[in-house]
């Protein structure tokens, strides 16, 4: 009969048994290192989220403190009986609309200022424009973090005259007017 060595085979177990745990050792870790990048994206989209909402809410702020503005300046020309009043829609033209780009820069402006802390790169676009039924305004926003991006985009209503001869309680002459207001807000992807 013929003696096998056996020697040999204890060093192809050890191989097989040490490959084996170093496979299911790079598995585990490569799982590790997924989750780690998968909660650092959440982490950084929230903060691009709420970059977006910040500039989105200080953007209706500025703009419903201009068209107040422009309703109160509006009311004193109708109530000038010297001077004929322009319509609504012809003094928003003349007041409210040329004062947009200089909002979205004074807007960059606060929030550069309010989120410096923050470490990676971050940032915010804000475009406001009109539509062509120019009743109603057009509010993208665009909020990023690090590598997450947020799209923003909203509908406001402009001001409107709702009853021009609307008698008050004290028998005068009133108008109603309809104060810009939000009409939508979604989120989505921009428009290529």
């Amino acid at each position: 009969m013929t003696k096998y060595n056996s020697k040999g085979y204890i060093s192809i177990i050890c191989l097989l048994i040490g490959s084996s745990v170093i496979a299911l050792s790079l598995s585990i870790m490569s799982l590790h290192i997924n989750d780690y990048y998968l909660q650092q994206s959440s982490f950084h989209r929230v903060k691009a989220q709420y970059l977006a909402e910040s500039a989105f809410i200080l953007t209706m702020h500025h703009l419903f403190l201009w068209s107040e503005d422009a309703i109160h300046t509006y009311i004193d020309m109708a109530n000038d009986k010297n001077k004929a009043a322009p319509l609504l829609e012809v003094h928003l033209e003349k007041h409210f609309i040329p004062k947009l780009s200089s909002m979205e820069n004074e807007i960059s402006k606060q929030m550069k200022e309010a989120f410096s802390e923050y470490e990676h790169e971050h940032g915010f676009d804000v475009s406001i424009s009109v539509a062509t039924d120019r009743k109603t305004l057009m509010i993208n926003v665009h909020g990023y973090y690090e590598n997450a991006r947020v799209f923003l985009e909203g509908r406001a209503k402009m001001p409107l005259i709702v009853n021009e001869h609307h008698k008050s309680e004290e028998g005068w002459d009133s108008i109603i007017i309809q104060a810009l207001y939000l009409e939508s807000l979604v989120q989505g992807y921009p428009k290529i």
